[in-house]
């Protein structure tokens, strides 16, 4: 016995289902029931009907359907399904416009119905043919018209026959692309020439007229007559194609005569001065002649026959330049120049020169002058080449039109460079004190001295003057200069000790040193002892009061330093005398105590 079952399914549709369990299809809503052997199947069934929603639709450049949301952008038939709905769009998409004209005009341009007058970049909106943006750009260049002079002047208006007359336009402006031209005979006739200005050389009486010609327009002649003179016969001047009438030395020089020949008259040119016309060297003849001098030369021209006869000379004198000679010794320091600043160099001027040209070494700057005879300039703490002489040389050239003369240069260092002597005797007895220098150097930080051995320097070790005390042997004393770029080549001094009759003892006078004098407040005190014994120390005023005294007993050969306590025995400012005694010697320092 098989038991009895029943299976039942739910089911919805869109127009009919197929029932799987028989294979009915069915196009109602409603309850079936099919028995399989002991199962009975029963099927609840929802049938909806279908449906088509057609919508047509226009749009410019792109449409977004609300129905699924999606944007379309071509023209087409879409369809979008919504369970038993089916959505059908008809699409049609229309595109917007643009467009560009580039366009030049004279003054203004007009476009939809605008004036412009300045060049710039344009747009109008407007709708196209389907209803659709449409965009239209210009690109405009506005040119301007030229505005008509207002006079044109002369820098005279009565000249000799081939003199020279500058004309100028008054007033008036050139537009786009346009000039000044001018005309002789009528407004618009021969061309004579262009420009704001214009030098012309009639010969007979002309008017000449000018007008601005350009891309916009062409305005109207303003004019001015030049009346040519009747001129007397003979040579009025003479010019050249030479500046100032010089010219160098190896170039030519083309002159130029003039004034009235008459008819049939010649220009005869001569060598020499006006005073020995006719009989000096006839060069050549015509209205112009090319001479090549040598060296400065005196000419004259002179008119000969014709309908004039002959005439009196003019003089022209033509000016021979060369180039410039070497300049002189350059002045300067020209060692000891490690890091310095504003240095002064100069050279003497040269005849004919009209600048200077200056070089210097790598790692010096020149800070002003240059093109002068004199310059300043700025020192590192390294030194390299000149490139122009291939050395650590400051060089200076002298410069004209003709050319360059040859360099001036002296040799730079950055370390000091002692010349001279060393001044002091050269014969001292033994325990004598003596003091040597030497001349300031330029450049030094400080001097380092040597003395022979058993000397003793006593003071201005690192200056240029020190005070020393013999020893028994002779030799060199010597004396080197540095900064930090180095140290200088030492200069020596042969010294001799010879044997005195009487050599120093007890107390070395020399060697009583009060510093710092003038103080202002205590002072230290130092001498040397050549002998054990007591030493008094003494300060007194100009009227003899003592003020301090002090003893200093069983002291041994040697050098001392003591302090005067003179703030402590309320010193006022002014002069005083120390004095320091031993065994009946004594030796007097002059004081001076400042506020």
């Amino acid at each position: 016995i098989t038991p009895s079952s029943t299976v039942p399914a739910t089911q919805s549709a869109c127009g009919s289902y197929t029932w799987p369990v028989n294979g009915t299809t069915y196009t109602q809503s409603g309850s079936y029931t099919s028995v399989n052997g002991c199962v009975t199947n029963v099927l609840t069934l929802t049938i909806t009907p279908s449906s088509t929603v057609p919508a047509t639709q226009s749009a410019c450049n792109s449409y977004t359907w609300p129905v699924n949301g999606t944007t379309y952008t071509q023209s087409g038939s879409y369809t979008s399904v919504n369970g038993c709905v089916t959505n059908v769009l008809t699409l049609t998409i229309k595109r917007s416009s643009t467009s560009t004209t580039t366009q030049a005009s004279c003054g203004s341009f007009s476009w939809n119905n605008v004036t412009y007058t300045q060049s710039g970049t344009y747009t109008f909106s407007t709708t196209n043919s389907v209803g659709c943006d449409s965009v239209a750009t210009l690109n405009l260049t506005v040119r301007t018209n030229s505005v008509a002079a207002t006079s044109a002047n002369a820098s005279s208006t009565t000249v000799a026959s081939g003199g020279s007359v500058t004309l100028s336009v008054n007033g008036g402006t050139l537009g786009t692309g346009a000039a000044w031209k001018w005309y002789s005979g009528s407004c618009g006739g021969v061309t004579v020439g262009t420009g704001s200005t214009l030098v012309v050389n009639p010969t007979v009486s002309t008017t000449y007229y000018v007008r601005a010609e350009g891309t916009c327009n062409t305005t109207s002649c303003v004019s001015v007559t030049i009346t040519v003179t009747s001129s007397p016969c003979g040579p009025t001047g003479v010019v050249t194609n030479a500046t100032n009438n010089t010219i160098c030395r190896g170039t030519s020089v083309t002159m130029t005569v003039q004034g009235n020949a008459g008819t049939g008259g010649t220009w005869k040119w001569y060598k020499g001065t006006p005073s020995t016309c006719g009989s000096n060297t006839l060069i050549g003849s015509g209205a112009s002649i090319t001479v090549s001098p040598t060296s400065t030369t005196s000419y004259c021209v002179q008119l000969s026959g014709g309908s004039c006869g002959t005439s009196s000379c003019f003089p022209v004198t033509i000016t021979v330049q060369t180039a410039p000679s070497s300049p002189s010794s350059i002045t300067g320091d020209f060692s000891g120049l490690c890091g310095r600043t504003n240095v002064v160099y100069s050279v003497s001027s040269v005849s004919g020169a009209t600048s200077y040209q200056w070089t210097v070494p790598s790692g010096v700057t020149i800070v002003s002058g240059q093109g002068t005879n004199r310059i300043v300039v700025n020192f590192g703490s390294a030194l390299g080449n000149n490139t122009s002489c291939g050395s650590t040389s400051i060089c200076v050239k002298a410069v004209n039109t003709c050319g360059t003369s040859e360099s001036r240069c002296t040799e730079l260092t950055l370390k000091p460079t002692i010349s001279g002597s060393i001044s002091g005797s050269s014969q001292v007895c033994r325990n004598q004190s003596s003091t040597y220098s030497i001349a300031a150097v330029t450049g030094v930080l400080q001097y380092t001295w040597t003395v022979p051995s058993g000397w003793t320097i006593l003071s201005g070790q690192g200056t240029r003057t020190i005070s020393v005390r013999a020893g028994s042997s002779s030799g060199n004393i010597a004396v080197s200069a540095s900064n930090t770029c180095g140290a200088s080549l030492s200069i020596r001094k042969s010294v001799t000790v010879k044997s005195c009759s009487r050599e120093p003892d007890g107390l070395d006078l020399p060697s009583v040193i009060a510093y710092p004098n003038p103080t202002s407040g205590d002072c230290q005190l130092t001498y040397q002892l050549f002998e054990p014994g007591n030493v008094q120390v003494f300060v007194y005023d100009l009227l003899g009061q003592q003020l301090y005294t002090n003893d200093y007993v069983n002291q041994v050969s040697g050098e001392y330093t003591v302090r005067l306590p003179l703030q402590e025995v309320n010193v006022a400012p002014g002069i005083y005398i120390v004095r320091v005694v031993l065994a009946g010697q004594s030796h007097d320092v002059r004081l001076v105590v400042a506020n």
